[in-house]
């Protein structure tokens, strides 16, 4: 069967909301996770609790400074080891991930911050995203994120972002 026609076939099967864009012939032994380059992932964010959006953003309950946060995703950029940054167990062997990329931007009202990366760890978007939030109402410091990732040093509560803001956008292999 034609790549074109069972991506047809298989989007006339699939629920809306999943969809088969460029089907491409794999080898045998391709594995969607483990073959995976990069990742990509967006954070869509609301200073205010919206009734109708609520369903796919996050919302920080107050004035952000997109500067703060931007500085902070700033220091993200690189090695750094983020296991303090996620819900992975205290005796897993390797926490190291390498962001290549790390953006705010606010888009018609609506923070979106989108982070690539060679791996995540389980919860790290959720989390670097609560600790931005926090820089970005003024109750951290860009500088304390990075004492954090450097020093294991906590000086603010870590508290993870909402789920429902959270996308994979894109898996480059």
């Amino acid at each position: 069967m034609e790549l074109s026609k069972m991506a047809y076939a298989l989007n006339s099967l699939l629920p809306v909301t999943v969809r088969v864009r460029n089907p491409h012939v794999v080898p045998l032994d391709f594995h969607a996770r483990f073959s995976a380059q990069e990742r990509e992932y967006r954070y869509f964010l609301l200073e205010e609790p919206s009734a109708l959006r609520c369903r796919f953003t996050g919302c920080s309950k107050g004035v952000l400074d997109i500067g703060a946060m931007q500085a902070a995703a700033g220091l993200l950029v690189g090695e750094h080891d983020f296991r303090l940054l996620s819900r992975e167990p205290a005796d897993k062997k390797n926490s190291v991930c390498r962001i290549k990329e790390c953006v705010w931007r606010k888009d018609d009202g609506t923070f979106v911050f989108r982070i690539r990366a060679n791996r995540f760890l389980r919860s790290m978007v959720r989390y670097l995203v609560g600790v931005m939030i926090a820089v970005g109402k003024g109750r951290a410091l860009p500088e304390d994120l990075g004492m954090l990732l450097e020093e294991g040093l906590l000086t603010f509560p870590l508290v993870p972002a909402e789920p429902n803001g959270l996308f994979l956008w894109d898996v480059s292999y």
